[in-house]
């Protein structure tokens, strides 16, 4: 008994110790796992330093696998030489003695040799009775990074504020002390920054003025705004008054409130000094200062433009105002025709006086006018003490009593004067205003050069544009015509060919009706006179069916006269559609080239498998011959009518079969004569119709809605040149969207008329 109980308690023991191994067992893979999935890569060493394990956060972080990871040296595979191994070594000395060491570390990757930034923080533990050596590395590449720019940051910033040439001072919001007093607000002000910081506008300014700052501060932190005070006087530290110009502005911290008032003050004084002397100094000097901003406004403004009117527009009116004259104009010197003129083409002058636009002769100028043909400038201050009597009497006239003009001439060779003149009193003109406009002539002579440049270039632009719009719409238009004039000659060689055999075969036709009544006709009497054959007749009818032979043979010859009756209307309408070659205008009709048009184009017209036969509704009127060019016009018959084939299968595909039904596509041709000498066709459907975006381009050359492969775009602008430039009618089309669209073609009855 005592043996059995402990055999149990024996057993008992080895089960509690099996759970016992089985639930460290458990805790061990628990920690392992918990082990591999920190972030930290993690390594174990002993107190030599070698290392006896790692997670596999280390594994991925080095490049390495678990077999290479622990035979590989701390010191030789995973640092790089520009750590300080002699420090480390103490640091390892420490913590082997009890205390917790946290560094950084420029680490290796063993298989690349690629370096990262890394903190380290070693400590000492107690792993399985033995004490050990935990690493937890943590790469710090990204935050080592963002420290070095910040740093860079930091030291630029600084260096702009200790090199930037205004003073910039910040004070902190609470008591507004200064924290920031660059050096260009030490040289400005005269206080040093150490003498500065930590105190405010009372320490160094009198009460009042401290007053005045210190409400616009609270003003800026309160709106949050930028203050613009243009001008402040502020005592410096040795009495001197300067004028600043400040800016202040609110520094917010990420809750929105303000931490700092930033200051910018730039010392103005010596700008305001110059500005107060210059407002200060002679009228003479202010006058040349506006003569100056006016050449260039003017300049500015005549050179911005290519157009010559705007160009002498503004010249004249600008020189005008500024010169406060009663008159100047701009005009040129013409010699094309026989007797040479001078021509005013733009003026500006006060409403009192005439209007002087128009060509005068240049014998009415004198040799005042052969002097401004050699480039001379003409400068009366009085009118009336001029020596030369025709150019007295020609500007007393004109009611002139000073007058200067400055000519230029243009790249053209074109000679152009500017001319400023006073008639209420004599104004002698300044050695300074004859400059201005001698320098804004120049000017203007840059800008007219300018503006005939471009002029001429556009123009070429255009008539390239426009060559090459026709020869492309001629080369087209000669490749349809060639394409056209072949399919003619073809089918009229065509019909040609079918028309003779076609004749033969028709004309046998009645001559075999005959002979097969005939025939049928003896063997009626044969067989009313002989009813009781020999066998072998008898045998030879009941083999061929006589009787089936007799009553289908009429009926198959009546259908070959169809079949040829067909043929020949084919052949009829190819004929009249194959006129496209003919040089001449004909006297044709009409409706036989309609009428051939829609039996070419029959194939499209008759039901398909997906859509009934389109109803051809034809409102013919009694109409004469009309002299034409058939093939032309047969040509614009086709193109209308396939296109509106077109747009006909289009809608169709859209429509169910009891749509289609209801709603037939229908095809409506008409024809009137609105007067004695005018022809209208008028060619309608009653498809999509066209949007009026695509209509105002509906006959431009090159110009299609059809896919790719389906169109040329050449078809409608051929059809408008053969009805317009060749018979000298009309061609408009009529439509709106859901409506359908309609074509009507308007020609002369003859050539002539």
């Amino acid at each position: 008994a005592e043996l059995s109980q402990a055999v149990a308690q024996l057993e008992q023991e080895i089960g509690d110790r099996k759970n016992a191994e089985a639930a460290v067992q458990i805790s061990a893979q628990n920690l392992r796992t918990i082990f591999n999935n920190v972030y930290d890569a993690i390594f174990i060493h002993d107190l030599e330093g070698n290392i006896l394990d790692v997670n596999n956060r280390m594994l991925e972080m080095y490049g390495v696998s678990a077999s290479q990871a622990t035979k590989l040296s701390v010191k030789n595979d995973y640092s790089t030489a520009e750590n300080p191994v002699e420090e480390f070594g103490e640091i390892w000395q420490r913590v082997i003695a009890g205390e917790t060491a946290r560094i950084e570390w420029k680490a290796r990757r063993p298989h690349d040799g690629s370096t990262f930034d890394a903190e380290i923080a070693l400590s000492k533990i107690n792993l399985n009775g033995n004490v050990s050596i935990i690493a937890n590395v943590r790469d710090i590449s990204d935050r080592k990074l963002a420290e070095t720019e910040l740093q860079h940051a930091q030291k630029f910033m600084e260096s702009v504020l200790q090199t930037i040439p205004v003073a910039v001072v910040a004070k902190a919001a609470a008591e507004l002390r200064f924290v920031l007093w660059n050096p260009a607000a030490e040289q400005l002000l005269g206080f040093p920054a150490a003498e500065v910081m930590g105190k405010n506008d009372y320490d160094f300014f009198p009460r009042e003025q401290a007053d005045f700052f210190t409400a616009k501060d609270r003003e800026v932190l309160a709106s949050a705004q930028i203050l613009d005070i243009p001008e402040e006087l502020i005592q410096t530290r040795e009495g001197e008054t300067r004028i600043f110009h400040t800016k202040k502005t609110a520094i917010l911290d990420r809750f929105g409130d303000p931490q700092y008032l930033l200051a910018i003050i730039e010392d103005i004084t010596d700008r305001k000094l110059g500005e107060l002397a210059l407002r200060e100094s002679s009228a003479q000097l202010r006058q040349q200062a506006d003569r100056e901003k006016l050449l260039n406004s003017l300049t500015t403004q005549i050179r911005n433009s290519l157009d010559f009117d705007s160009i002498i527009s503004v010249a004249v009116q600008e020189i005008r105002a500024f010169m406060q004259i009663d008159r100047c104009y701009f005009s040129q010197y013409r010699s094309e025709q026989e007797e040479a003129f001078w021509e005013i083409i733009k003026e500006s002058r006060s409403r009192e006086l005439p209007d002087l636009i128009g060509c005068y002769p240049a014998s009415e100028f004198g040799t005042r006018g052969e002097h401004l043909l050699r480039l001379e400038t003409l400068q009366i201050d009085d009118v009336g003490a001029t020596a030369d009597p025709v150019w007295k009497q020609s500007l007393s006239s004109l009611g002139y009593q000073s007058v200067l003009a400055i000519p230029m001439q243009a790249l053209s060779g074109v000679v152009s004067v500017v001319t400023c003149a006073h008639s209420a009193s004599v104004r002698p003109w300044s050695h300074s205003e004859v400059e201005l406009l001698q320098a804004i002539t120049v000017q203007l002579a840059i800008a007219l050069n300018q503006a005939d440049l471009y002029t001429q270039t556009r123009n070429k632009a255009q008539e390239l544009e426009q060559t090459l719009q026709k020869l492309r719409s001629a080369q087209s238009q000669l490749v349809q015509s060639e394409k056209m004039s072949s399919l003619g000659q073809l089918v009229a060689g065509v019909a040609h060919e079918i028309n003779n055999p076609v004749n033969f075969i028709y004309g046998n036709l009645t001559h075999a009706n005959e002979y097969t009544q005939d025939l049928l006709k003896v063997i009626e009497l044969y067989q009313n006179h002989y009813p009781d054959p020999v066998p072998e007749i008898q045998d030879e009818i009941e083999a061929i069916e006589l009787d089936f032979l007799m009553e289908d043979l009429p009926k198959l010859l009546g259908s070959m006269k169809v079949g040829a009756d067909r043929i020949q209307q084919i052949v009829a309408s190819l004929r009249t559609f194959s006129r496209m070659d003919e040089a001449e205008m004909k006297e044709v009709n009409i409706h036989d080239g309609i009428d051939s048009t829609l039996m070419i184009l029959q194939h499209r017209i008759k039901a398909k498998h997906n859509h009934p036969e389109i109803q051809v509704i034809k409102e013919y009127s009694k109409l004469p011959l009309v002299e034409c060019y058939a093939g032309q016009l047969n040509q614009v018959f086709m193109n209308i009518l396939s296109n509106a084939l077109d747009a006909l299968e289009d809608r169709d595909s859209r429509l169910s079969a009891d749509e289609m039904r209801q709603n037939p596509s229908q095809i409506r041709i008409g024809t009137e004569m609105p007067s004695s000498s005018r022809v209208i066709i008028r060619i309608a459907d009653n498809g999509p119709g066209i949007p009026e975006t695509v209509g105002t381009r509906l006959f431009d050359p090159f110009f299609t809605t059809k896919p790719v492969g389906k169109g040329t775009g050449m078809g409608l602008s051929i059809s408008y040149q053969i009805v317009t430039e060749r018979h000298g009618g009309s061609l408009h089309c009529t439509s709106a969207p859901g409506v359908g669209a309609e074509f009507a073609i308007e020609i002369p009855l003859k050539a002539n008329s």
